[in-house]
């Protein structure tokens, strides 16, 4: 029996109906064309994950090509993150590189203080990173 679940490594056939769906999305004829056995693995380097593979699709639309986006794994991550941070306001930039810096957990108030940021700007920053409000942004 096929494998047909997107995770677990298996290369399977959702993983190219998904990205075959992207390649519609985007009315990209160059995402169409890269053989299939070379997605594969592709897909693989980049462990079957949906995620992964959409930034991949958006990658190769962008300009990048296939090899390049997987032969270095930090590409794909810095091209993913930095659409996620395109979409983030100010204040959640903000807060994210206080946190970033930070190694231990703060309260709310205590990043108001040292982001000198006011209760509601702090509060809709940190709600606005938070992805279990909005998972669209992953």
């Amino acid at each position: 029996m096929a494998d047909t679940s997107m995770e677990g490594g298996g290369r399977t056939p959702l993983t190219l109906k998904y990205y075959y769906r992207m390649a519609d999305v985007l009315s990209n004829s160059a995402l169409k064309r890269l053989p299939k056995e070379k997605l594969e693995i592709h897909f693989q380097k980049l462990g079957n994950k949906p995620l992964l593979i959409k930034w991949f699709a958006l990658g190769i639309d962008s300009g990048l090509s296939a090899e390049s986006i997987t032969s270095n794994p930090t590409i794909a991550l810095k091209f993913c993150m930095e659409n996620v941070l395109d979409r983030l306001s100010d204040d959640a930039k903000y807060i994210a590189s206080i946190l970033t810096l930070l190694v231990q957990s703060l309260s709310i108030t205590v990043l108001e203080f040292i982001g000198r940021l006011n209760a509601i700007q702090a509060e809709n920053a940190i709600s606005e990173l938070d992805v279990r409000k909005n998972p669209w942004r992953l």
